[in-house]
């Protein structure tokens, strides 16, 4: 009992010594420059998409697929280890849900480097041992 009042007092103490020490650190507002001249590149266009129908059934697959491991764990006794099929089901719908709505939802708008080809025209020759 009293180490309950004590430790209760000693809280008590040291929130009160913490709460005066918070107010008193003086603020100091710092401005920072903003430059609002940048322009988004292909890193911030992941899922910029997300009105694509696909993008839609993809999320619309996670949400059942969730709901049927939930309801398949459910009926297992509360077991939340996959062991029923049902519970396998949701797991492949859910990932199959995932897989759709994030190539889906994704603005693919970088054209991919196309290799140049070499001028240069090789002869069998170059290539025999002597």
């Amino acid at each position: 009992m009293m180490y309950k009042v004590v430790s209760i007092i000693f809280l008590l103490l040291f929130s009160i010594g913490a709460s005066a020490q918070i107010q008193s650190i003086p603020k100091v507002e710092v401005t920072r420059e903003v430059n609002k001249n940048l322009k988004p590149n292909g890193d911030f266009d992941l899922f910029q998409n997300l009105s694509h129908p696909l993008a839609i059934t993809g999320g619309i697959i996670v949400l059942g697929g969730a709901a049927t491991y939930i309801i398949g764990s459910e009926t297992n006794n509360s077991n939340y280890q996959p062991v029923t099929t049902t519970q396998y089901v949701g797991i492949s719908l859910f990932a199959a849900g995932a897989v759709l709505f994030t190539v889906f939802s994704a603005e693919w708008n970088e054209s991919v480097v196309k290799r140049k080809k070499s001028k240069k025209k090789y002869d069998a020759s170059d290539w025999e041992t002597q």
